[in-house]
């Protein structure tokens, strides 16, 4: 889950209406969805190793030292697809400013990332959906501890239209992946069954009916 994977999910029947939803998201998050019957086509552009500033709109000039925009694979990629709904999910690539301070995002650049890509989607008339981040292994105690502070920041900012993915799955602990939840091989991943959980949080937002809402309060 460390890198971003994109995916276009076009056709979603409900209501008697049909939804275009961009999800950047795991396989095993879209697959589950689709054996509910309720994704009929599914576009999977995933790129490993990727990050905030990857999916930054293509206008966007980074400072120094930071990534432009992947235009392929951006938000302005994604909004071409004209979803209704967006969901972004970034979990932890470069959320570590203590091991790695060169490289490593700081609070306020993740959050205005997040709020840019968030932006960009509410201009274009879609829903948006900002992802939380995700505990794992390898960081320090100290940036393990920035990913739950990233985590807090996340849920205040965004409110409603944010995903809790830290708290289902991190050993309060030490902020590790929960052993049950772990791949071992590679201390940064969770495996199947914590895909599962997160796919159950998302399923617990409503996304195709808070798009409903949303276009009804717009409409009035």
């Amino acid at each position: 889950l460390q890198q971003l994977q994109q995916l276009a999910v076009s056709a979603i029947e409900r209501r008697g209406r049909t939804f275009h939803f961009m999800l950047f998201r795991s396989n095993n998050v879209s697959d589950s969805a689709n054996t509910l019957g309720e994704i009929d086509t599914i576009h999977n552009r995933a790129v490993p190793g990727t990050n905030n500033y990857d999916g930054m709109p293509s206008s966007y000039i980074p400072p120094a030292g930071r990534d432009n925009p992947e235009t392929d694979r951006n938000i302005t990629n994604a909004l071409s697809f004209n979803p209704d709904v967006v969901i972004v999910s970034y979990a932890s690539n470069n959320f570590n400013p203590n091991g790695s301070p060169s490289t490593g995002f700081s609070l306020p650049e993740v959050m205005f990332t997040l709020q840019t890509m968030k932006d960009s989607a509410n201009a274009a008339g879609k829903v948006c959906f900002i992802t939380s981040t995700q505990p794992r292994q390898d960081f320090n105690a100290a940036d393990r501890q920035f990913l739950r502070v990233l985590k807090d920041s996340i849920l205040n900012r965004f409110g409603f239209f944010a995903i809790n993915f830290f708290d289902p799955i991190v050993d309060p602990v030490d902020n590790t992946i929960r052993a049950e939840y772990r791949v071992p091989s590679d201390n940064i991943h969770p495996n199947n069954a914590a895909h599962r959980v997160l796919f159950q949080q998302v399923v617990a937002k409503d996304i195709l009916n808070a798009a409903l809402r949303v276009e009804i309060r717009n409409f009035s």
